[in-house]
């Protein structure tokens, strides 16, 4: 996918990248057909990348949100996400290790320059 191949290129470039992802079961979708067990297909996906600034120890982060019918077409950019929006939606808790003010300037920022040069 071209999320991963972006990730790759950022690796390439000498950054220390984190990434975390998990499923979103928000509706019921279809099963997937042949399979004689019980399963839930996840009605999407969510990605956080973050990366470590050059000389520094600040980190930078961008969400994403991926429908389960998003084309491998569509643009990166397209699905950038708050990382509030994701735990909202999954239900969980990110970067709460961090100090208060930093965890919700980096949770509440959609749009980071690095994103813009890198997705």
């Amino acid at each position: 996918m071209i999320l991963e191949n972006r990730v790759r290129g950022l690796v390439g470039k000498g950054r220390v990248v984190f990434v975390m992802t998990g499923h979103l079961f928000e509706r019921k979708t279809l099963s997937m057909p042949g399979v004689d067990e019980s399963h839930k297909v996840p009605s999407g996906y969510w990605k956080i990348i973050s990366i470590q600034p050059d000389k520094t120890d600040s980190i930078k982060a961008a969400g994403f949100i991926f429908d389960q019918a998003t084309s491998k077409m569509d643009k990166v950019i397209d699905r950038l996400c708050t990382i509030d929006e994701i735990e909202t939606r999954a239900g969980l808790d990110f970067l709460r290790e961090l100090p208060d003010e930093i965890e919700e300037k980096i949770e509440s920022s959609k749009y980071q320059d690095w994103v813009k040069e890198n997705f």
